[in-house]
């Protein structure tokens, strides 16, 4: 889950402030950032050295990039923890990615591979994404 959630973060559409990403993945709080020698600090580091690695793979060679999927007993990968954690880091800024989530848009192929591991229930929809926005804004 943690590898799709920062894969999310590197790839979305918006650029996003560690504070407002880690915290909410590590269920930690700002302060954290501001006690090196914890382990929330070095949760915080880890989290942070995989999204530069991440990074680094897709901005110089994206067809290398291998998202790190759980494997049953039986040697099957579930990707399935891999896209919740996506969707949880999509979750954070939802109108920004309402574009692509309009099955209209050229680019909504793009999350395919992601969006039918969901539940019906918790899937995306560009109206739910502003309709979501607009409530908490108000």
């Amino acid at each position: 889950m943690l590898d799709g959630y920062v894969a999310s973060i590197v790839a979305g559409p918006v650029s996003m402030s560690p504070l407002d990403w880690i915290c909410p993945l590590l269920a930690i709080d700002a302060d954290a950032f501001n006690h090196g020698g914890t382990p929330e600090f070095a949760a915080i580091s880890a989290v942070a050295l995989r999204h530069n690695e991440i990074s680094q793979t897709l901005s110089t060679t994206p067809r290398q990039f291998a998202p790190m999927h759980r494997r049953e007993a039986n040697g099957d990968i579930d990707a399935r923890p891999w896209c919740q954690g996506f969707y949880a880091a999509m979750r954070l800024r939802l109108s920004a990615w309402a574009p692509l989530l309009d099955a209209s848009n050229v680019n909504h192929g793009l999350l395919l591979p992601i969006l039918p591991t969901l539940s019906r229930r918790s899937r995306p929809s560009a109206a739910r994404a502003a309709t979501r926005d607009h409530e908490l804004s108000a």
